[in-house]
């Protein structure tokens, strides 16, 4: 089992599908139709990550590759590949949702890049890259750490709740089933988060030097935000909840006319 090595994590996402839930600048109508959805939006919210289960390429569930190769958002390059997904009052209002939230991982994943990840980690010399590598999963693992405790029980319920259905053309449906199962899992009462077994494994370094890492807020402030200031993910974040708000009301605000 692997993560998406150079963007958020899907526990990250849904922390801001729970903050976009809950935003007070949700239209009347968005605010209905996710209500009365949230279980797809939740989903779709972390379904490009579905290639940790499905096996797939990057480029087949996240429409992008590294170094980023194309200006186009990675969204609209999902439309052009399927056009069915152009105009989402064609689709139910279910799956609209869904694409919906699919759409606005893409934007999160993309925002991470161009703002996080490459200028900072990437092409950054304040380390070798392997240990630049290192001490970007560390940081992911510790954002985990932070939005899990304020991650609304609504969210986690809702990510349960999600139907099985088959509402991408490039990803079986047992696949989806599956990741939405493993993340619920982790998300029970008592339950472990397999985020720091990933990234350990996935650097051949033992689980208690990454703990040790994470648990000593002197380690973190010195190898990682005295590099990369904390502020910068706090910018991010309201970044990206601003434009997820704003894709959300293009996307749906058609489908929103349509059921008035």
């Amino acid at each position: 089992m692997t993560y998406n090595e150079n963007v958020p994590t899907p526990f990250y996402h849904l922390s801001v599908a729970g903050e976009l839930y809950q935003h007070p600048g949700l239209s009347k109508g968005l605010r209905t139709l996710l209500n009365e959805h949230l279980p797809a939006f939740v989903l779709g919210k972390t379904a490009p990550d579905v290639q940790s289960i499905s096996g797939q390429k990057r480029e087949e569930t996240h429409f992008y590759v590294l170094p980023p190769e194309d200006v186009t958002p990675a969204w609209q390059r999902m439309q052009q590949a399927h056009p069915e997904f152009s105009d989402l009052s064609k689709v139910s209002p279910e799956q609209a949702v869904f694409l919906t939230g699919y759409f606005c991982h893409l934007q999160a994943d993309e925002a991470w890049l161009r703002d996080i990840f490459l200028p900072n980690f990437y092409v950054a010399e304040w380390a070798d890259f392997r240990r630049r590598m290192y001490l970007h999963n560390v940081l992911r693992s510790y954002l985990d750490r932070e939005v899990l405790k304020e991650l609304p029980e609504s969210i986690v319920g809702a990510l349960a709740k999600a139907p099985d259905r088959d509402w991408l053309p490039f990803v079986e449906g047992h696949y989806m089933s599956q990741w939405r199962d493993y993340l619920t899992e982790q998300l029970q009462p008592g339950a472990s988060i397999y985020t720091v077994e990933v990234f350990a494994k996935r650097q051949g370094i033992p689980v208690e030097d990454y703990v040790a890492m994470l648990d000593s807020e002197e380690r973190m402030q010195a190898e990682v935000f005295a590099q990369v200031p904390y502020r910068l993910f706090v910018e991010y974040r309201e970044a990206l909840v601003a434009a997820n708000l704003q894709l959300m009301q293009q996307l749906l605000g058609k489908l929103i006319r349509t059921e008035k």
